[in-house]
């Protein structure tokens, strides 16, 4: 349920058959390298995964020749027996092209001669073989098989749901949640919440009790559109539904099972109420909630456990408390370097990868030699990932292809902060070839990468790096250059919150405007700083921000040097009105700022 890239596709990039196969290895080896290899990148990575081989596989291993053989039984309900024990090893051991494979060949013709063609068991294969099809990236083809099992259930229990017993509408229920797992997928966004809300619609007809968890993971599912499209509310509303239903889950049910599914409501209830003024302050308690189930359900040494420290570290240092941050970030590495109870080698590294990433920005402005430091650690391990075991390095230059789109905006971002720490002047690491190198590699990751639903290169991380070039082509006084990469980037910006403007235009403007001064371009240069300080008072939480200062200052700088001789009177009334309108401005900055000291002494 997990949207990251190594949590879908573990058991893909997985094939444990390869490194404990006692039988058939020749087959086996075959397998890994001439298919996996063209599904995964990354495949030799899996070679490492020691620790997620089946503790029985080589029993497993050693029945596939023997089932392979039961498939041709004359009695049909064992042949039938022998191809479902066969799936399953297939599916145990990773094997999934011979899953994929066997179900295609075989599947309908078992259970239709067990079942019959009008039976839930015949129209289950085809559910069988959009699973597979979804893990190994055959996303059409699961849609495809995925509808064709709806269709069939319906037609076997008849078009009347409301004749449906409890059990047939779960099940159906379950098969409209995985076919919105997959339009979603596929980008077939109003299709995927149809059919998410058509299964909350049968799993909430009649009784209940003993709720299935597939009924909790679907609310979480259809919340998880919504807080993309920034619908916090409507997110928040579906999770908090859902957590509600976590004392009426069946306790049939595996109690590792409802950890991960309630873990991910929390954890995602928590992110919601961050952007919700009336839930703010519950965020940290549904992060702990989040944390002691599963502490409870896996130890407290597991790497998911690390991951939710990790997130509580991102939550501190966006609140403004370093400290905690610090210390909750450190707490995520001490459990993901260890490595302890069934610890994922790949993303377990990206972990780390982000811990350090977020380590580098807590010391950003106070000590900037260290923070250099810990986003080099992080592309390190990024690299390591992306390169795979036979080589240590990597250029990036499909880096999203590689790790997926997130893990690449992670990668993006420290080379862009590394190039912008190397930008500052006022530090002993400035050096502008440095900074030129971390930027550009940025620029190229990040400009394969989209936000959303835009195009490639409309991220935060693209808009950013875009605008710490421009400092470096004015650094470097090539204004030309600087001038076309700050339009890059207020565009960049503009496309990704057309709505908004973004704190970080406010800098952007200002840099601009000292731009278009260098190329003699005053008007321009007005309305630039005029739209900055503009930008930062309708951003900022507080009148102290220094950029208001530099904004007001530069301001003044630029009105005597623009040529009134040549406006109409429109255009001079208009200018004279825009000067009043900033003295005016910096007053009741000013002034804000005298009420501020006022409150912080306890004055008013």
């Amino acid at each position: 349920m997990l949207t990251r890239l190594f949590k879908n596709t573990p058991r893909f990039v997985r094939p444990y058959s390869i490194a404990f196969s006692s039988i058939n290895k020749q087959r086996v080896r075959a397998f890994s390298v001439s298919r996996v290899k063209n599904y995964d990148p990354i495949t030799e990575m899996a070679m490492e995964a020691e620790k997620f081989k089946p503790k029985d596989h080589e029993e497993i291993e050693s029945n596939l020749e023997q089932l392979e053989k039961d498939l041709d039984h004359v009695d049909a309900h064992k042949a039938n027996d022998a191809f479902d024990k066969l799936l399953e090893s297939y599916k145990s051991l990773y094997m999934f092209r011979e899953a994929l494979d066997l179900l295609k060949r075989r599947g309908l013709s078992f259970k239709k001669d067990v079942f019959g063609s009008q039976s839930k068991e015949f129209a289950q294969v085809y559910s069988e073989v959009a699973k597979v099809s979804k893990i190994l990236g055959m996303w059409r083809e699961a849609l495809v098989n995925q509808q064709s099992c709806i269709e069939l259930k319906s037609q076997v229990y008849g078009f009347d749901e409301a004749e449906f017993n409890q059990v047939q509408r779960r099940d159906l229920a379950k098969d409209y949640d995985h076919l919105g797992v997959i339009n979603n997928r596929i980008g077939n966004k109003d299709g995927a919440k149809d059919n998410f809300e058509k299964a909350i619609s049968l799993f909430e007809f009649g009784e209940q009790e003993n709720i299935p968890i597939e009924h909790v993971e679907t609310l979480y599912h259809l919340s998880s559109m919504f807080y993309t499209k920034r619908q916090f509310e409507e997110s928040y509303k579906l999770l908090d539904k859902a957590s509600q239903l976590y004392n009426r889950v069946s306790t049939n049910v595996p109690t590792e099972k409802v950890a991960d599914v309630m873990s991910e409501v929390y954890l995602s209830m928590a992110n919601s109420s961050m952007y919700l003024e009336a839930h703010t302050q519950e965020s940290e308690p549904l992060y702990m909630k989040a944390v002691t189930i599963l502490e409870n359900a896996f130890g407290p040494k597991h790497e998911r456990v690390g991951r939710l420290y990790y997130s509580l570290g991102v939550l501190k240092s966006s609140r403004g408390d370093p400290d905690a941050a610090e210390k909750y970030t450190n707490q995520a590495l001490s459990i993901l370097e260890a490595g302890e109870e069934g610890s994922n080698y790949h993303e377990r590294k990206l972990e780390m990868g982000k811990c350090f990433l977020t380590l580098g920005t807590l010391y950003r402005e106070s000590n900037p030699e260290k923070a250099i430091d810990f986003f080099k650690k992080s592309l390190e391990l990024h690299s390591s990932v992306a390169a795979g075991p036979q080589s240590s390095t990597y250029d990036f230059n499909d880096v999203s292809t590689k790790l997926g789109n997130i893990n690449g905006l992670d990668v993006a971002h420290a080379f862009n902060v590394l190039g912008s720490l190397y930008l500052n002047i006022e530090t002993p690491s400035y050096n502008l070839e440095e900074s030129f190198k971390y930027l550009n590699k940025a620029l190229v990751v990040s400009q394969t990468i989209s936000q959303g639903d835009g195009p490639p290169g409309d991220n935060i991380v693209a808009a950013s790096t875009l605008m710490n070039m421009g400092l470096y082509f004015q650094r470097k006084e090539n204004f030309d250059e600087a001038h076309n990469h700050f339009k890059s980037s207020y565009d960049c910006y503009s496309n990704i919150y057309p709505n908004d403007f973004h704190p970080d235009l406010g800098p952007l403007c200002y840099q601009w405007s000292r731009n278009y001064l260098a190329l003699g371009k005053v008007l321009e240069a007005k309305r630039s700083c005029e739209l900055s300080r503009d930008i930062v008072l309708g951003t900022s939480p507080t009148a102290f921000h220094p950029l208001l200062d530099a904004n007001f200052e530069l301001l003044r700088e630029i009105q005597p040097k623009i040529d009134k001789s040549k406006m109409t009177e429109d255009d001079l009334e208009e200018e004279n009105r825009k000067d009043k309108d900033s003295d005016v401005r910096e007053r009741m900055v000013k002034m804000k700022r005298k009420v501020e000291e006022m409150e912080k002494k306890g004055e008013l």
